[in-house]
């Protein structure tokens, strides 16, 4: 019963992250601040500026917008392809523990390796975009920490990094279970079958 809820619980978390990481992929990383160079509305994403927040439509795309600042630009690049690769991995993961619910126990080795992944992958995603924030990269480059503060997105990015750490308590934890329930029936079973003691002679007279 336990392995059961333990899967079933890690599947709802699984499931949880990779909302979260799909609804922070195209929201933004970056709010501008009241009284801004584009009043207080635009917003920085990992694909671009938008003049407003939750915009279909870019001013600029990012390879434009970071163009005098290389080091930035290609921080913003390198966090785009692991975000899609971290969308791949947890979509994976929330499949395979699905299957693991109904068959196929030696999925959990598997859904245990692509939540360390997923784990490495988001962390390289909100990394650069905590250094990107922080780091002054000359005076061409706008400074974000100055004018913007974090968005949306970022915060729906660490949401689902931390679902996917937790998520991993809960995969385990029917192991351990488990091995703790085979423990106590082999310690019946050899109790069972331990011979019985002589009875002494003072208590057979």
């Amino acid at each position: 019963m336990y392995s059961h809820i333990g899967v079933l619980i890690y599947v709802i978390l699984q499931f949880l992250a990779l909302l979260c990481l799909v609804v922070a992929t195209p929201f933004d990383m970056f709010r501008e601040v009241k009284g801004g160079v584009f009043g207080g509305r635009a917003c920085v994403t990992l694909w671009g500026l938008q003049k407003v927040c939750l915009d279909t439509e870019y001013i600029m795309k990012t390879e434009l917008l970071w163009k005098n600042c290389p080091s930035r630009r290609d921080r913003f690049l390198l966090a785009q392809v692991f975000d899609v690769i971290s969308l791949a991995v947890y979509a994976v993961a929330f499949l395979f523990g699905f299957i693991l619910l109904w068959c196929c126990s030696a999925f959990r080795w598997v859904c245990l390796a692509l939540n360390i992944v997923g784990i490495g992958t988001v962390c390289v995603v909100w990394v650069l975009m905590v250094k990107v924030y922080h780091i002054d990269d000359g005076t061409v480059c706008m400074v974000l920490d100055k004018g913007f503060r974090f968005g949306i997105g970022f915060g729906l990015l660490l949401v689902a990094w931390v679902l996917d750490i937790i998520a991993i308590f809960f995969l385990l934890l029917p192991l351990e279970a488990k091995q703790d329930s085979e423990s106590t029936k082999s310690e019946e079973t050899e109790e069972a079958e331990a011979p019985e003691k002589p009875k002494d002679a003072n208590e057979q007279e």
